[in-house]
């Protein structure tokens, strides 16, 4: 991977991919790719994750020649830009991130002025913990398809702050004052971070310590503070 990317800042043979329309990325036809990809020794760097959503034209993809030695032709650029695949609804088969959407849509529900039901709000924190925590046991900020020794379908996939943030931020803006949903915030980072160590306990750590500062500043009594704050405690006894 690192190969890959010092090639593409030397400028090396580079055709950018563009969206042939608009609507969230549905799916990669990775056998065609393979396929075309595969007879003419290149690699296809995509940018963007199942179910982003994507505007017509925008840049999806590189299509690149490691060996400089291949030449592009627009119909095989054609082929390519067809093999993605845009929808108006969204993947909830290729999607990982589906299930978590769907509980956090859950939870901010139950946090809502109207229900006001934050025991299961507390719940789906505990799941949305469970799911990151084996999501980050595998985690890589790439997945890549080899096709064969030369050509290769590189995915980006979110780092682990990205992960945790857009994961979060809905919950921790919405639960911050409510001391029972923080409380759950911080266990379910503090467990990721439990089961993360040595591979990204440094990111977990940074935003566990993010997440405390913002649900303290929120706590409306200081016996509220006081809890938030033996939580951090507890979480440094077994950090050092």
């Amino acid at each position: 991977m690192f190969t890959f990317y010092c090639l593409q800042e030397e400028n090396k043979n580079i055709i950018k991919i563009y969206a042939s329309d608009s609507g969230y990325l549905y799916s990669v036809d990775e056998e065609a790719i393979g396929k075309f990809i595969g007879e003419n020794g290149l690699n296809l760097f995509i940018r963007y994750k199942a179910g982003d959503y994507l505007v017509k034209g925008m840049h999806v993809a590189d299509l690149t020649d490691l060996a400089n030695d291949k030449k592009m032709d627009k119909d095989l650029i054609y082929k390519i830009t067809n093999a993605f695949i845009y929808s108006e609804t969204l993947n909830d088969k290729n999607d990982y991130h589906h299930e978590i959407k769907n509980l956090i849509e859950i939870a901010l529900r139950a946090i809502s002025p109207g229900i006001n039901d934050p025991n299961t709000a507390i719940i789906c924190i505990r799941k949305i913990s469970m799911i990151l925590n084996l999501l980050f046991s595998i985690k890589s900020n790439y997945s890549v398809v080899e096709i064969n020794k030369k050509s290769k379908i590189i995915y980006k996939m979110y780092t682990v702050e990205e992960e945790l943030y857009y994961t979060f931020y809905q919950l921790i803006f919405y639960g911050k004052s409510d001391p029972s949903v923080a409380k759950a915030i911080l266990n379910g980072v503090n467990l990721i971070y439990i089961n993360t160590q040595g591979n990204y306990s440094s990111e977990v750590k940074k935003f566990y310590d993010y997440v405390y500062s913002v649900c303290l500043d929120s706590m409306n009594t200081e016996l509220d503070k006081k809890h938030i704050e033996s939580l951090k405690e507890n979480f440094y006894e077994f950090v050092e």
